[in-house]
């Protein structure tokens, strides 16, 4: 579901709204699955892919007022965030994997 996350919050910007577009979809596959372990799993999942893009889509006022601050191109921008991006997601996905381990051992 990370990787599901990653693209559509690029597209809709707003976290909330991202919330509202994509929990309903999601709605069938918790009812029919074991509700407690896909459903906070699925939280999860979307906090960190969401936090993930937050920090450099440029759709983020933030962001972008930041970047004009700093004097910085866009692309820079990006060049200088990569091994961030790289370490966060890398860590996100371990303890997704942890999270979903220790799930199943304790359920």
């Amino acid at each position: 579901m990370f990787i599901f996350f990653i693209p559509l919050s690029f597209l809709i910007a707003s976290t909330s709204g991202f919330a509202t577009a994509v929990f309903p979809l999601l709605g069938g596959v918790v009812i029919k699955n074991n509700i407690d372990i896909l459903a906070s799993g699925s939280i999860t999942t979307f906090s960190f892919a969401s936090g993930l893009v937050n920090l450099i889509t440029p759709t983020s006022g933030i962001v972008m007022c930041s970047i004009a601050v700093a004097r910085m191109d866009y692309a820079k921008f990006i060049k200088s965030m990569a091994p961030y991006m790289l370490i966060l997601t890398t860590s996100s996905l371990a303890l997704l994997l942890i999270g979903a381990a220790i799930r199943k051992t304790i359920v």
